[in-house]
This record gives structure tokens, sequence and C-alpha cells, in this order.
């Protein structure tokens, strides 16, 4: 993992440049070798690895959140959209507010941004098709874990 590498070798450099220094100051030869060069480098690069294991960790998080939708289960996903843009044309339209919500909500599980469009669009589909949240939900039951059923209720 980025990071912790660099962590290691650096203690490494740093505490082995501390010891040879300890060592030349220890074996009273009359002069006193400092490995301030290994000491700064090593103390320098176990800085960076925390920085680096961060940004890699960020990384990860924002190719999960852009690729979340591609893989196999976004069905349950998409039956969560479904059930919020199914709740708010009850009273027969989606207005802008409940499309807003909707969004936001579906930055914040996914985080991945969904355009208000496509929230209309999904709309009036499921106006025209007669969509059923019943029928969604029995259709992708056993892909729903606890988390899921939860947001969706």
């Amino acid at each position: 993992m980025p990071g912790a590498n660099n962590m290691g070798i650096s203690l490494l450099w740093c505490v082995g440049g501390g010891l040879l220094t300890l060592i030349t100051i220890a074996a009273n030869l009359g002069i006193t070798v400092v490995f301030y060069g290994a000491i700064l480098v090593g103390a320098l690069q176990f800085v960076e690895g925390p920085v680096q294991f961060f940004l890699y960790q960020v990384q990860v998080l924002r190719f999960k959140a852009q690729h979340h939708l591609q893989r196999n289960d976004h069905l349950p996903l998409q039956v969560f959209v479904q059930s919020m843009i199914a709740m708010s044309i009850a009273d027969g339209k989606l207005d802008k507010a409940e499309a807003k919500v909707i969004k936001e909500i579906h930055q914040q599980v996914t985080g991945v941004s969904m355009k208000t469009g496509e929230i209309y669009r999904l709309g009036n589909k499921m106006k025209e098709e007669g969509f059923s949240i019943r029928n969604a939900l029995l259709a992708v039951n056993s892909q729903l874990d606890d988390e899921l059923k939860s947001l969706i209720v």
C-alpha cells in the first residue's frame, strides 16, 4: 500500500543514521560524524508516508464512487432511487425541491452526482409504466442488504 513502504524504509534510514551517529560519539575517536543526511531524508520520507497513504485512500474512494453504478449490484441502488422518485410523484408531479432532495441523497449515499434531468426522466418513465415500489422491491429483495433496506424505508 502506498505510504506504508515509504514509512518503513524511511524509519530505517532515520534510525540507522541516528545509531551510526551515536556509535561515532561513543567510540571517542576524537571526531564525531553526524549522519544528518540519512536522519533528515528518513524523517522527511516518514512524514511523506501518511500523506501518500491518505491520497491513495482518497483515490480509492473516488474510483469506487465513480464506478458504483457500473457494478453488477446497481439494481438495488436503482430501486432505492426509484422509490424516492415514486414517493415524490405520489401527488401526481415531481417538483423542483423534491428533485433537489433526491439528487442530494443520491450524492450522499453513492458519492456520485445525479443530474436533475435524469431524475425527471426517470419520474416520467415510471409514471408511464405504472411503476410499483412493491414489485420493484420484490424483484431485488435477495440483493438488498440491511443498510439499503433501511435507506429505502
